[in-house]
Formats: structure tokens, C-alpha cells, sequence
């Protein structure tokens, strides 16, 4: 009921006469002055026998209710109420139980200024028997219903603090000031407990209610269980589980929920809290009937209320154990990548002067040449090697990838292909219209294909299919620990194998991990960190005995149009090409090679060297058409300085930079920093001869 309809409702009652029969003989005998001591305490008695007879059984509101009622009727009022105060001012009050006219009407607040409430308050028990209106003329409430009398008790708790009132008021006089007092003051004691029980367990049901909502929002799931594993409670993040009802669980054991394995391992920790006497920490593992596993940590303590019961807070930390697991196999694979990084620089130009040299000299026998048949199996051993190094290198943070954007879909048809021939087993490839571009080192990510679609057939010997599938998809942030929000290509290898033990699942992606033998256990660790280094990750999943799914996640990228330049390999080259580098065994290599393409050589052996000879060459009108650059001299002037200087001379220098193994940046973004392109060491004479002529083709 709004404010003005209250008011209405307690004028229209002005006309009503409500004097009951108990009230009539109180005034009757309140009137008669002849009344001794002893008949005014018989008859307060047996009025406070009466009320406290009616009210006994009620509480709380109920309470109120019929202690108004007995109040307006024994002491003849037509309104009384019972208030909370309100504010930390205690400038407001709103009505618990308002009687107004013999009913019970609609509750409501109002400001205590200008009321003789706001006495009650600030003095206690006050008492207007007549000319309430004109003393408190700024009372609406008493203007409008044209009240005359009036009386108030503060209702204080257990401290003393005022927390309500108990009040009553009429349109006519108060008759018998004494009795009405001592009603009201004997009532304010019952009145005053009772709101302070009301108030405290409104407070205990709001603050259930809050530690309910807390517990039910916290992320983490909550329980409670008796000696017998019972389920006293459950929080709503339960209900996420497989099997988990909020409502359902409560009186169920864990047997009845979980696995017999899973719930051993439970009540063992369950038991170790009880006997220790204290909270206790463990990492618990749930394996569903999926297959998938969540792991918690998991917080248990004895409950000293309930003997024998313990609560328990368990933590979902799937995400948080796998990204510790990213982070030691990062380790692992940084430690390798240490020690081959210190020896990647001096092998690859060993290995550079077996491979070309071998390349050089078959290219000066015809094919069915004995000794051409040897130099081929020195070239296939020396390649061998290389991989080896490359493997090696891939653990290395440094390791050099020269990427390029190229459609997925061709990339994963042009690697895949032609792999398992010699296998008895059949690849079923799916890949759909529109699949995103990545930008990737083509040869790389075709050694994870490799890799990945080899492990699948050897996983299968007595024959069978690999499942290759791709497909555009979008990560949200920590949906995939480690990596990043955004658009991805995802692969997936699937084989109908023997499948991956669960112990071994955490380690296939580690170095030297293989359960094969005459198996160096790179392939995977390889794979993982090359397809990292692209900014992706891999995922395993596996049955034993039903096979797996390996999924890789290379980021996608928006394919960016560029005209494409056609090469003439016919076209005759001439001229001068200045090759820096402090091994011989390259600068003779390199030089025999741009021999045969038609070109002069010119040796440097720092960058110091290469400028001054570059400038004098310029000067005498002879100037290079191109420069090859080592881009690590020991003790000299590498080739990201050379550069540096060598642009100032001549802003329009086509310059190659070589390496096998640096820290820089610029083997991958070697455009950034002025070079043409770029030759990773070891290369054969095809190799070095595509890049040198597409430097001095294109530059035309």
C-alpha cells in the first residue's frame, strides 16, 4: 500500500467505533475515583495475563501482530505499531506491523523529524494524552487523521542501543495515563527481545543466504562429508561435473558418484586429514568416462562440530598443470638447444664444405659416372646430418626460420602425399574450401607432417588409415594454454593404432622420450618446438588400443596480395659477386659455385675488408652486382654492421646474408635490415645457385 493510501486507510477509520467489552469495563473502572491500589494492580494483572497468555506461543511477526491487538483492545486505541529504526542517524522508521482500525494494514516508512517519535528515540517513554495535533504540528500523519493522544516506548537490544519503538495513538484522549504506562513499559521489555531476535535472525538468514551465494559463485568446488562419505553439501560449481546435481548429490556417497578407483584414492586422503587433525593439501586426479582428466588441488579439514566430517575445497588446476608443463618442457628443450647452438655454427660449415663440394663435383660428371654415384652418397650421408643439426637447432631459441605465406591446404597436400608409400596403410585427406593462409617456414612445418603423420603409421603395423583433417577454428584467451586469442588452422592426425599410455601422454613431446626401438625420440620433441616457434602448439590425445589425435595449431593469417615475379634460370649472368667469410673451405666452395653460374669471385674475410673492396670497387666503375655475407666473424666486423655501412655507400646493394646459427633476429626478418635474401648454412649448389640468381634477376 503506497503512503497516501495508508493515510486513507486510517482516516476512513476515524468513524469507527471499536470498544470492546474488556476495554469499556477498564474505562469503567478507571473512571470510578473511588478505586483503591489493591483493584487498579488486580486489574493491570490480569491484563498482563491476558496479552502474555495470547502471545506466548508467537513469535516474530506473528507476534507482534497479536500483541497490537490485544494493546488496541485492552487500552482502547485505533492505531499501534510496531517499528524498526532505520538509518545510522536513526533520523527514519518503517512499521513491522501496523493495526489500524481492528486490521492489520500495509507497512511503510516515514521520517521521524517533527514526530514525537523522534523523542522516543532521543529520551525514551513519552506520553501525549491529549492535543498530540498541536504539539507536533509538522506531523502530516497526525494532521491528516486528526489525532489527539498518543504514546511511544523505545525498544533497546541486549547493549542498549534503541532499535524500534512500540507506539499507540487515537483520536480521543488517553483516560488512564498510569495504566497505559505501566501496560506499555512491561510490553517494551517483551517487544524489545523479540525484535532483537528478529533482527539477528534476519541477519543469520542474510548472511546464510550471502555464504551460500559466495560459495555457489566461488570457482572452486566445495563439499561436505560425514564419516561415511555422506554428502552433507555441495556447492553449484559441483554441478559441473559429469554426475554432480547440486540438489541430487546431497545424501549420496562418493561411490555413488565417481568410480571405485577414483573414490579409493578420495577417502585415503580423507582419512590422512582426520588422523592428522589439520587442513591437509593433495592433487587429485578426476579421469571421466571420456576420457578427459581434470586435475584439482585440493584443501581438506576436519569439521570439530561433526566429528569424523571433513570439508573439502578443490581448485581446478588442469590449465595451471599444463602450462607448468609447457613451461619444463620449454626448459628441457632450452637446455638441449644451449649445447646444440654451441656447436651449430662450426659444424654447418663443415658440412657446407662436404655438401658443396660434393654438389660442385657431380655437377662436372654425368650421372652414370661411378664416381658420381659416390658423391651422391656422400651428399645423402652429409644430408642426414643436417637434419640432425636442424633437429638440434629447432630446441635452440635461436634457431633460424625463414618464413613465408602459403595456403594451408597445398602446404598439407604437398608434404602428406607421397609420405607413406612402402606403408601398408591408407591416408583419408579432408580439408574444405577456404581454409586460412599461415605464415610459416614451409620446410619446417613439413618436417612436423612428417614427423607426426610417420609416428601414426609406424604406430600401426599391421596396416591401417591416417586421418588427416583441417579446418579453420578461433581460440578464446586461455582456452588453449599457451596460446593467444584469435584465428588458427588447425590439423588433426588420427590413427586407429595401439594408442598412448596415460603415464606416457605428459612426455611425448619430450627430447629423447621414445617406447620404439632404434628410435631417437626427436621426432615429436622436434615438431612441438617447431610448430611453438611459430607462434602454434600440439595437442595429443590417445586410447590405448584405439589410437590418437595429434592436433596442430599454426596461426592463421590474412593472405596478402603481391605480383609474382617470373624467373628465367636461361638468362646469362655476368659479372662480379663478393663473397665475406672467414672459413675457407666456404669462400672456395661459394666461389667455385658462382664459377659455374657464369660469375666472377671476389673474397673477403671481415666486414672491413668487404666495404673497402666494395667502395674501391664502385669507384673504379667494376662494382659488384652482388655480396654474400657471413653474418658471424669471429673477432670482426660481422655482416649486420657490414651492412649497416655498406648501404651508406650504395643505398641500392644486393647482399645475401649466410649463417647456419645466430641469436639475431635478422635471418628471419632479414629485409628489415637492407639484405636481398638469404642463405641458411649448409646449401648445396641448387640451393645457393636459386638464391644468387633470384637476387641478381629480380633486382634487375
Amino acid at each position: 500500500m503506497s503512503k497516501d493510501n495508508t493515510k486513507k486507510t486510517m482516516v476512513e477509520g476515524k468513524t469507527e467505533l471499536t470498544v470492546r467489552e474488556s476495554a469499556a469495563k477498564h474505562r469503567a473502572t478507571s473512571a470510578s475515583k473511588s478505586r483503591d491500589d489493591g483493584e487498579r494492580l488486580k486489574a493491570v494483572n490480569e491484563t498482563l495475563l491476558s496479552i502474555l497468555k495470547e502471545t506466548s506461543t508467537s513469535d516474530g511477526v506473528n507476534f507482534f501482530k497479536l500483541l497490537l491487538e490485544r494493546l488496541a483492545d485492552v487500552l482502547g486505541f485505533r492505531y499501534a505499531m510496531v517499528t524498526e529504526v532505520i538509518g545510522e542517524e536513526q533520523s527514519s522508521a518503517k512499521s513491522l506491523v501496523f493495526y489500524a482500525n481492528g486490521e492489520v494494514v500495509d507497512n511503510f516508512e516515514y521520517s521521524l523529524v517533527g514526530t514525537p517519535c523522534s523523542e522516543v528515540v532521543d529520551t525514551g517513554l513519552c506520553i501525549y494524552p491529549s492535543r498530540a495535533r498541536e504539539l507536533f504540528p509538522e506531523d502530516e500523519y497526525f494532521k491528516d487523521m486528526d489525532i489527539e493522544s498518543y504514546v511511544g516506548v523505545p525498544l533497546v537490544d541486549s547493549k542498549g542501543v534503541v532499535i524500534g519503538m512500540l507506539i499507540a495513538f487515537d483520536t480521543k484522549p488517553i483516560e488512564d495515563v498510569e495504566f497505559c504506562l505501566t501496560i506499555f513499559t512491561i510490553f517494551a521489555l517483551r517487544a524489545g527481545f523479540e525484535l532483537e531476535r528478529v533482527r539477528l535472525e534476519s541477519e543469520r538468514q542474510r548472511s546464510a543466504e550471502l555464504l551460500e551465494a559466495i560459495m555457489d559463485n566461488c570457482p572452486a568446488a566445495i563439499y561436505i562429508k560425514d564419516p561415511d562419505g555422506r554428502l552433507l553439501f555441495v556447492n553449484r560449481w559441483l554441478s559441473r561435473l559429469p554426475g554432480f546435481n547440486k540438489k541430487e548429490a546431497v545424501g549420496l556417497t562418493d561411490y555413488d558418484i565417481l568410480p571405485k578407483d577414483v573414490v579409493d584414492r578420495f577417502r585415503e586422503n580423507d582419512i590422512l586429514t582426520l588422523e592428522s587433525g589439520s587442513a591437509q593439501t593433495f592433487e587429485e586426479v578426476l579421469r571421466h568416462s571420456d576420457g578427459i582428466e581434470q586435475i584439482f588441488l585440493t584443501v581438506k579439514f576436519p569439521l570439530p562440530s561433526v566429528p569424523g566430517a571433513i570439508c573439502g575445497i578443490s581448485t581446478d588446476i588442469t590449465d595451471r598443470k599444463r602450462m607448468e608443463s609447457e613451461i619444463v618442457r620449454a626448459r628441457k628443450l632450452e637446455s638441449i638447444g644451449t649445447l646444440a647452438g654451441g656447436i651449430a655454427h662450426d659444424l654447418n660449415n663443415v658440412l657446407l664444405g662436404v655438401l658443396g663440394n660434393a654438389s660442385i663435383a657431380k655437377a662436372h660428371l654425368r650421372t652414370d659416372d661411378k664416381v658420381w654415384a659416390l658423391l651422391d652418397d656422400i651428399e645423402k650421408s652429409a644430408n642426414r646430418v643436417k637434419v640432425v643439426t636442424r633437429q638440434l637447432l629447432t630446441f635452440s631459441k635461436s634457431d633460424v626460420m625463414i618464413k613465408e605465406l602459403v595456403e594451408a591446404g597445398q602446404l598439407i597436400r604437398n608434404t602428406s602425399t607421397l609420405l607413406l608409400k612402402g606403408h601398408d596403410i591408407e591416408l583419408d585427406i579432408e580439408i574444405p574450401e577456404g581454409l586460412f593462409s599461415v605464415e610459416v617456414d614451409e620446410v619446417m612445418i613439413g618436417q612436423v607432417l612428417e614427423h607426426i603423420i610417420l609416428n601414426a603409421a609406424h604406430s600401426m603395423p599391421d596396416g591401417g588409415t591416417v586421418k588427416l583433417k583441417a579446418g579453420n577454428t578461433t581460440l578464446a584467451e586461455g582456452e588453449l594454454p599457451p596460446l593467444v586469442s584469435g584465428k588458427y588452422v588447425r590439423i588433426d592426425i588420427e590413427d586407429n593404432g595401439a594408442g598412448i599410455p596415460n603415464e606416457s601422454l605428459p612426455l611425448v613431446f619430450d627430447p629423447f622420450f621414445t617406447t620404439k626401438e632404434r628410435a631417437s625420440g626427436l621426432g615429436l620433441s622436434v615438431s612441438y618446438s617447431i610448430v611453438r616457434k611459430h607462434g602454434g602448439s600440439v595437442t595429443v590425445e590417445s586410447k590405448l588400443n584405439e589410437g590418437s589425435v595429434f592436433s596442430i595449431y599454426l596461426p592463421a593469417v590474412e593472405p596478402a596480395s603481391h605480383e609474382t615475379i617470373s624467373r628465367d634460370d636461361k638468362v646469362e649472368l655476368r659479372g662480379k659477386v663478393l663473397v665475406m667469410d672467414d672459413e675457407d673451405i666456404i669462400r672456395d666452395a661459394s666461389g667455385e659455385m658462382l664459377q659455374m653460374i657464369g660469375l666472377e669471385a671476389d673474397f673477403a674475410l671481415d666486414g672491413m675488408e668487404a666495404i673497402e673492396m666494395y667502395k674501391a670497387s664502385k669507384e673504379a666503375g667494376t662494382p659488384y652486382i652482388a655480396v654474400i655475407m657471413d653474418l658471424t666473424i669471429p673477432n670482426g666486423l660481422g655482416g649486420k654492421e657490414a651492412m649497416e655501412r655498406l648501404v651508406k655507400i650504395d643505398p641500392n646493394a644486393r647482399v645475401v646474408v649466410s649463417s647456419g646459427y645466430s641469436g639475431d633476429p635478422i635471418m628471419e626478418n632479414f629485409k628489415a635490415y637492407g639484405f636481398s635474401a638469404v642463405l641458411i648454412k649448409p646449401y648445396k649448389f641448387d640451393e645457393f645457385s636459386r638464391v644468387v640468381k633470384s637476387v641478381i634477376i629480380d633486382s634487375d
